[in-house]
């Protein structure tokens, strides 16, 4: 098989990460700025409020900044199975999911650009969810200081932990796979592309 080019570079994932980064201490800044003279209560408290509150904001909005960075790599996605839907979804199961299927040789080629995308991509969409689901456990948390806990907010609350949870742990495991195939197959990737860490 001839080797393969990974159509991703260090530096352009580089600037996608630094990009979150900036979006997260930015809006943490901002609202820091904004709640600090809108949230009452007792001195103390008040600074728990404001600092929960902005911490919240913060991962939401890098969350959303992350899921931007993902929509934006999924046209690599794409790209790696030349745009055919159902070459793609057998890419997916024998790459995320670790299901023995018969590949040609072209698909082999394409099974390991895909995985080698897949190990950039599947961070930033570890990131959204994660960010997200802490940015929402940390305004509730700010809500029940000042509300108390109450039925209306634990509910919710524990089922987007759960739902957070489960889908961090899937995301997880379709990393390693990925990663895991990228390993096995590294000698035939060339390019400026990033080979995913051991």
């Amino acid at each position: 098989m001839p080797q393969l080019q990974i159509p991703l570079t260090r530096q352009g994932i580089s600037r996608r990460m630094i990009a979150v980064a900036i979006t997260f201490v930015m809006a943490c800044a901002l609202a820091l700025v904004v709640l600090e003279s809108r949230l009452g209560g007792p001195e103390g408290l008040r600074v728990l409020r404001v600092g929960l509150a902005a911490l919240g904001l913060a991962c939401l909005a890098a969350g959303l900044a992350s899921a931007i960075v993902t929509i934006l790599l999924n046209r690599r996605v794409r790209e790696s199975a030349h745009g055919d839907v159902w070459l793609l979804r057998r890419l997916e199961r024998v790459v995320l999911e670790a299901k023995h299927q018969e590949l040609r040789t072209a698909e082999q080629g394409e099974a390991l650009v895909y995985a080698a995308v897949m190990s950039v991509v599947l961070p930033f969409q570890l990131s959204y969810v994660a960010l997200v689901f802490v940015g929402v456990c940390l305004e509730l948390v700010q809500l029940m200081l000042t509300a108390g806990a109450t039925t209306a907010m634990i509910v919710p609350g524990a089922a987007s932990a759960l739902v957070g949870v489960s889908a961090v742990i899937s995301q997880r495991r379709r990393l390693k796979r990925a990663r895991h195939y990228v390993r096995e197959n590294s000698e035939l990737l060339t390019g400026p592309g990033c080979v995913p860490p051991s």
